[in-house]
């Protein structure tokens, strides 16, 4: 194990007589271990990383301590749930899935995953949000309506829902929305602020076996953090959700867009992640609002310098980082697809629209209207999507860093009205990326 962590449920003390007593809590388990594993236990409390520790053991040892042995040690630790492989700080998302979803794209062109945006309400008024400000909930796709769309889905043989608004709780039926897809045996992710779930919400989680909640922070000073949601006492709603998810055993993860407003507290915001044991998602992008407003762009970083220094600090902390997803998985692939937006991915919006994601606002149909398998299997707007290839990029034909480039053909659609076309936004996280990797400046190509 590259990483460990000591199990949560152990506690130890060093006896009078030098040895150490272990209580494995959860286990209902006491262990009485030899006195030099004490220093050991220690180690493992305060770091995470295996070399350290193994080189910090032998500074403090009376005699070396053998590598071989060492391991060992840790092995049998781990055998007895002592330690466990720290999984925390981890961005999952260059896969054996992804893998899976290409296949699938490539063989039978299959369906995968849906976003489900229930709603564009939500008690937070995040100062970057792209949702616009709607409030007519009459327009909303009602429970039925919904329940019928998953039905559909099911025939469809989609894996995953992904439920999220605005924030889904603001809806009286999500609960019953989210049963309904588990009984359909749907994996199920949620996004949510986590401000509106009570006590007895918790459970009713629990039994929806979510593959993960994913619960959006923007700083760890809660005073920061309410300004920027603009929610009083959101920050302590929010971490207490986490907490009680964790308690629970229900995969959290935390969704992080680094701002101007939050670009000097990234640390602080890895902390956060690390004491309340949870996998984290960053990200720098920020696009316009859904009908178009540019007023989310003004939360950009000001300069390349700046994020490059910060996907420096991003990187120090997170543990496992795997920030390209469906294009740098396959970047060998000769013409490769620029994204995986309705190659086997949809967005439903509230109101019934399908798009290709919830950034690439091209209506493919309306689940009102037409059946989402006939939408998926001969909507027009999904076959042009399902042509980009990054060789199509217009402007960017001489950029020798494509290869680096997260493009976004929603982003690109939103700013200069092409899908295809290129965006300042991806050329200045670009040129970052190129900056940090040769740890100094660079003019990118773009």
């Amino acid at each position: 194990m590259k990483y460990i962590s000591l199990s949560p449920d152990v506690f130890f003390r060093m006896t009078p007589n030098g040895d150490v007593i272990l209580y494995r809590t959860s286990a209902q388990k006491v262990f009485l271990l030899g006195g030099e594993i004490y220093t050991l236990l220690e180690l493992i409390k305060t770091a995470k990383d295996a070399d350290l520790i193994f080189d910090e053991l032998n500074k403090r040892a009376d005699a070396p301590v053998a590598r071989e042995e060492f391991d060992k040690t840790i092995q049998q630790l781990s055998d007895l749930g002592i330690v466990s492989p720290a999984v925390i700080l981890e961005e999952r998302k260059r896969t054996l899935e992804s893998s899976i979803k290409m296949a699938q794209y490539d063989a039978v062109h299959a369906l995968h995953s849906v976003q489900f945006e229930l709603t564009f309400r939500c008690n937070e008024h995040c100062r970057h949000c792209y949702c616009p400000r709607e409030n007519e909930v009459t327009k909303e796709l009602s429970t039925t309506e919904i329940k019928h769309v998953i039905d559909d889905l099911r025939l469809m043989n989609v894996v995953e829902l992904t439920f999220t608004g605005g924030d889904l709780f603001v809806r009286n039926d999500a609960f019953e929305i989210m049963e309904y897809a588990y009984s359909q045996g749907f994996a199920i992710n949620i996004f949510t602020n986590g401000t509106l779930l009570k006590d007895e919400d918790f459970y009713r989680l629990k039994k929806l076996y979510p593959r993960s909640i994913h619960f959006s922070i923007y700083n760890y000073i809660p005073e920061k953090h309410d300004a920027f949601t603009q929610l009083p006492g959101s920050f302590n709603k929010t971490t207490d959700a986490i907490k009680k998810c964790k308690l629970l055993g229900i995969p959290t993860n935390i969704k992080v867009s680094l701002v101007e407003e939050n670009y000097e507290d990234v640390e602080g915001i890895m902390n956060l992640a690390k004491e309340l044991g949870t996998t984290i998602q960053v990200s720098m992008q920020v696009t316009p609002t859904n009908n178009g407003g540019m007023g989310p762009t003004e939360h950009r970083l000001k300069s390349v310098e700046l994020y490059a220094d910060v996907m420096k600090k991003v990187d120090a902390h997170i543990l496992l980082s795997c920030s390209g997803d469906f294009v740098s998985t396959f970047a060998k692939k000769k013409e490769n697809p620029v994204c995986g937006a309705g190659a086997f991915s949809l967005n439903i919006n509230p109101y019934g629209e399908v798009f290709p994601c919830n950034a690439l606002l091209i209506s493919c149909g309306n689940v009102r209207n037409t059946s989402i398998s006939e939408i998926w299997n001969h909507s027009k707007t999904l076959q042009y999507v399902r042509s980009f290839r990054m060789d199509h990029l217009k402007g960017c034909e001489n950029c020798s860093h494509k290869s680096q480039c997260d493009f976004c053909p929603g982003s690109a659609m939103q700013e200069t009205g092409d899908p295809l076309g290129k965006y300042s936004e991806a050329c200045t996280i670009t040129e970052a990326k190129i900056i940090k990797m040769k740890g100094g400046h660079t003019n990118a190509e773009s």
